[in-house]
């Protein structure tokens, strides 16, 4: 992936790509299944493809996310913190879903 965004896209090393945090995804993010000794039917299996098949999967995803949970005092605090930033935002208006105070 590197060698196309250099290539085909012009990318040229601190000058169209100025960024000073990155992440695990930024050029490529490989995922592989260890098809023989998962418990589990491989994920191209379950989306109707033949086991004998060889398919690649193309997905778009966001960057891991951090999520800061300082503040919060008990077990519940910390899984209504990070289940909102699950779904996009770590304040909410709902009381018993706002973030924990610092």
């Amino acid at each position: 992936m590197q060698l196309v965004l250099r290539n085909i896209g012009g990318d040229l090393a601190g000058e169209t790509d100025m960024a000073t945090h990155g992440q695990p995804g930024k050029f490529t993010f490989c995922i592989a299944e260890a098809e023989k000794s998962s418990p589990w039917t491989p994920f191209h299996v379950d989306a109707g493809f033949g086991a004998s098949d060889s398919t690649v999967t193309v997905i778009g995803a966001s960057a891991p996310q951090n999520v800061f949970t300082y503040g919060c005092e008990t077990g519940q605090d910390i899984l209504e913190h990070s289940s909102a930033r699950c779904w996009g935002s770590a304040t909410t208006t709902s009381s018993s879903r706002r973030p924990c105070s610092s």
